[in-house]
């Protein structure tokens, strides 16, 4: 299995809403290990992770995959990380990292309830 798939390649469920809202063409979805992107500084606009960080084992390990996240993202970019646990460690090291951030209170739409953290990226 390749370390990345472009949209054409992708026949899963994630690309339906974006065809059809016509934006499929303006994203990509990637598969790939966390802790290392393969993407370059400051090159993604937006970052998305749905109940994912939680799954990873040890404080620092997520503070790891946290700081790439911060590191691919462009300055003016955004991320959402909405999880049912560790949201203050995700806090934490995005505004270590010199992000704007906050996090939600708790959502309970879903079970088990989650909180979600919302950042900006300033600068690079």
């Amino acid at each position: 299995m390749a370390a990345t798939r472009s949209v054409r390649q992708w026949t899963g469920g994630g690309m339906g809403n974006a065809r059809i809202e016509g934006v499929e063409s303006r994203i990509e979805i990637i598969d790939a290990d966390l802790r290392s992107l393969p993407l370059a500084d400051g090159s993604v606009d937006v970052l998305v992770s749905n109940l994912v960080l939680h799954n990873i084992k040890g404080n620092e390990a997520r503070e790891r995959v946290v700081r790439e996240l911060v590191r691919v993202l462009k300055p003016g970019g955004r991320i959402v990380l909405c999880d049912i646990g560790r949201t203050g460690e995700y806090l934490s090291v995005l505004q270590a990292s010199g992000m704007e951030a906050e996090r939600s209170g708790l959502y309970f739409w879903i079970y088990p309830p989650v909180r979600v953290v919302r950042g900006v990226k300033w600068s690079a």
